[in-house]
């Protein structure tokens, strides 16, 4: 019960406007719309200065490593392949046949639950394959 009457006597200080803030009239609304504006304005120009610097990081990367990446995703989350056997592929003259720098950069920044797929191909070696546990 203390807790509670603690957050109503916070919430009532949290709503009183400041002195500053309050208009001639009384009102507070021209203040605060004006207030919720400008900051809106920030959140805009920050949102578009991160667009901006991801952009700019976007366009340093090399159009093979993306591929290389794009393919990475796929391996991972289609397939539930390691990261061991994505570089694998990626890198294999019979696979994708990318450089080891781009498959590197792949498996560097592709996102994946690495362990999530390890469990996901047991069940499927164990499971579709008939694989005993010992085997898997």
């Amino acid at each position: 019960m203390t807790g509670f009457l603690i957050l109503i006597i916070i919430v009532s200080v949290l709503s009183i406007p400041d002195e500053e803030k309050v208009e001639a009239d009384g009102s507070t609304d021209a203040v605060v719309a004006s207030e919720t504006a400008e900051g809106e304005e920030a959140l805009e120009e920050e949102t578009s200065a991160e667009k901006e610097e991801n952009m700019e990081e976007v366009e340093k990367v090399p159009g093979e490593y993306t591929a290389a990446l794009k393919k990475a995703k796929t391996y991972a989350s289609v397939m539930h392949m390691s990261k061991v056997s994505v570089y694998d592929q990626l890198t294999s003259e019979y696979g994708e046949k990318f450089t080891p720098e781009q498959a590197q950069y792949a498996i560097n920044n592709v996102v994946a639950d690495w362990k999530n797929n390890a469990l996901s191909k047991a069940r499927t070696y164990a499971n579709e394959m008939n694989m005993s546990d010992s085997s898997v």
